[in-house]
């Protein structure tokens, strides 16, 4: 049996007298007393853990991708280490390789967001059960994420630039 009360003021003066009441008419029977905000968490507890395991993995998959990104413009930079001693010692200032460096993360972040982007709103219908009050191809949950990865990756391609800045150009022409 179940009943339900509501009160103005504290709800525990009210969840002792209703234990009680319960006693004085079963003294076997135990009485469980939630509040309100109690049984509606329980309520999304699995969807909280659910999105709690995916925000993990998505913060997980941000740094393996910012670990990518500054891996891959590393090595371009370790192979272009001739190529930005000549423009360095043809005039080149440090911050305009190190703009070379980010506009060539930058398309690179760009282009596989257009691809991810395109692969994501068409894969996300088949999660619209998961999603609680936000729609699959929300404008402003795409434009958020995709701010955050074109930073992250912006982010992970201003460490070879700021080497590509530090490169000498005679050591860089004699290699």
């Amino acid at each position: 049996m179940t009943f339900v009360a509501s009160t103005a003021g504290d709800g525990g003066q009210l969840a002792a007298a209703a234990r009680e009441q319960i006693r004085a008419v079963d003294p076997n029977l135990p009485p469980r007393l939630q509040t309100m905000t109690e049984v509606a968490s329980a309520s999304v507890a699995s969807r909280r853990a659910g999105m709690l395991l995916v925000a993990v993995f998505g913060a997980l998959a941000l740094v393996l991708a910012a670990a990518g990104i500054h891996g891959v413009m590393s090595h371009l930079v370790a192979l272009r280490t001739p190529e930005i001693g000549v423009r360095m010692t043809l005039g080149a200032s440090p911050a305009q390789m190190m703009s070379a460096i980010l506009r060539e993360g930058a398309i690179q972040a760009i282009a596989g967001l257009a691809v991810g982007l395109g692969g994501g709103v068409l894969l996300m219908r088949a999660f619209r059960s998961v999603l609680y009050g936000v729609e699959p191809t929300d404008p402003l949950t795409l434009t958020v994420v995709s701010l955050v990865l074109l930073a992250t990756a912006l982010a992970a391609s201003a460490i070879p630039g700021r080497r590509a800045m530090r490169v000498d150009p005679v050591n860089a022409l004699r290699g």
